[in-house]
Formats: structure tokens, C-alpha cells, sequence
């Protein structure tokens, strides 16, 4: 019998794989892929059962993909919708479901929130909860990561005590930092504003899944000076946030 197949529409490379992670062990295939045209040839591929998509995303939003299906219903094929995004207006939410969107998902969120809307969506029955698998198993030959405060706080918070998927997470995160420190570099010198709302966007969600509080907050002030065309404004979040990426990724290098 064929799993469920599930899609999820993400241009971040991390919070793919974060998803990936949070959703491995369940009897569904999920299919990724990072914007709305790829999205749409997967549908036409074959229907899938659920649709999740970001929504700030390069070229094509997300909102455009969900107008395009409303467009096109027989290419959505009864796929509920949900939505998963750093930041929804209350009227934009009501553009959404007048769209059919059946749930919205901020980001961050906790792997079981993630797991329970998956299980909802599908109907699955209640004893293939994700919530009762077992934790993996600790290798006991391995060196222990160092945990500071801040990052059993978001162990707890987003991977529901979860700590090796955390610092699975975590490694995926800081080999991508170097190459988003790249593309920041690129799109400040570039005065790309809405190229650096995008990373801002992204990178405040990341940061704030990996229990960084205070440079998610960094990044949050970037993302709007960068929505306002505000360089000027932005010239010190940018330089803030450029130290911290120099820093995390640097880690990735010492196995910090």
C-alpha cells in the first residue's frame, strides 16, 4: 500500500531539513522542494495528500502558489494546505483560508506541533503518534556536545527533549551559515533589499529554533529595516548579524 505522500514547498535549506528530521519515522512520503514551479510539477507528477508551504520565498511567494491552485483545482486534488511562516497578518490569514488553507504553523515550531499536524492532515490513527517514539539512542562512545542554557531551553521547546535531533539540526545549520553569510554579502552589496528581507527572514527562524534569542531579535530588526528600503537602517543589524554567521559557522570548522 503506498504511504501518503506529503509536500513541503521551502527555499531554506535548514528548515527543510529540520522538517525532514521532525517527520523521519512516519509512514508518509514527503517529497521537498524549494519554490512554487517545482512545487507545481511535483503535483502534476502525482497528487499529494498534504501541501506545506513557506511563504516569502524567491520569485514566486507561496500565497501565489495557493492562488495558482485555486486556479487550477484539479491540480491541488483535494490536498489539505497548510501553511508554515515566520510571520501571518490577521488579514492576510483570512486571504489564506478564504484560499483553503486548513492550518497555519509559525515558525519556529516544536517538531511535535509539526508531527501532530501531519497526523491530523492524514487522519492517521492515534497509535502512530510520532510523540511515542523512542528517542534514539545516545552513542555512548561519543563526546557529549556541550549544551549552554539558552539551547536546552530550545531542545525543549522545539524538539520536544529531543537533544540528538537538536544537534543534528545544529550541524546542518552551521555548514549553511557560511553560504548565507555569502548571499548576504552578496544581496548588502547588491542594495537587494528584498533579497535581505528573505535571509533576515529566514535566518530569525533558524536562530530562534536553535535557541539564539537575542540574534533572532537581530535579525528580526534587519528583515523590517530591509522591507522599509532602509540601508541605512540596516547598515548595523546586517554588521551584527554578519558576526554572529562569522562566528556560528566558524564552529562548524572547530566542532564547536
Amino acid at each position: 500500500m503506498a504511504l501518503p505522500r506529503v509536500l513541503l514547498v521551502e527555499d531554506d535549506v535548514s528548515i527543510r531539513r529540520l522538517v525532514e528530521m521532525s517527520l523521519d519515522g512516519m509512514p508518509i512520503e514527503l517529497i521537498t522542494c524549494e519554490g512554487a514551479a517545482q512545487a507545481r510539477e511535483r503535483l502534476r507528477e502525482s497528487p499529494v495528500r498534504l501541501l506545506i508551504t513557506d511563504l516569502m520565498m524567491p520569485g514566486e511567494t507561496g500565497l501565489e502558489l495557493l492562488q495558482s491552485l485555486e486556479r487550477d483545482p484539479a491540480l491541488r486534488a483535494g490536498a489539505r494546505l497548510v501553511v508554515f511562516s515566520a510571520g501571518i497578518s490577521p488579514e492576510l490569514e483570512r486571504t489564506m483560508a478564504a484560499l483553503g488553507v486548513w492550518r497555519f504553523l509559525t515558525k519556529p515550531s516544536s517538531m511535535l506541533v509539526l508531527e501532530r499536524c501531519v497526523l491530523d492532515a492524514l487522519g492517521l490513527d492515534l497509535a502512530d503518534d510520532p510523540a511515542a517514539r523512542a528517542v534514539p539512542a545516545a552513542d555512548e562512545t561519543a563526546a557529549v556536545p556541550v549544551v549552554d542554557v539558552h539551547e536546552q531551553a530550545a531542545i525543549d521547546r522545539h524538539f520536544a527533549g529531543n537533544a540528538p535531533l537538536f544537534h543534528a539540526f545544529r550541524a546542518t545549520c552551521l555548514t549553511q551559515f557560511a553560504d548565507d553569510l555569502q548571499e548576504g554579502d552578496r544581496v548588502a552589496g547588491a542594495r537587494n533589499a528584498q533579497g535581505m528581507r528573505r535571509l533576515a527572514h529566514s535566518l530569525k527562524s533558524v536562530l530562534r529554533t536553535l535557541g539564539h534569542e537575542a540574534e533572532a531579535d537581530g535579525a528580526a530588526r534587519l528583515e523590517s529595516a530591509a522591507a522599509a528600503g532602509d540601508w541605512t537602517a540596516a547598515a548595523a543589524p546586517w554588521a551584527d548579524l554578519r558576526a554572529v554567521l562569522q562566528r556560528l559557522s566558524s564552529d562548524a570548522s572547530t566542532g564547536g
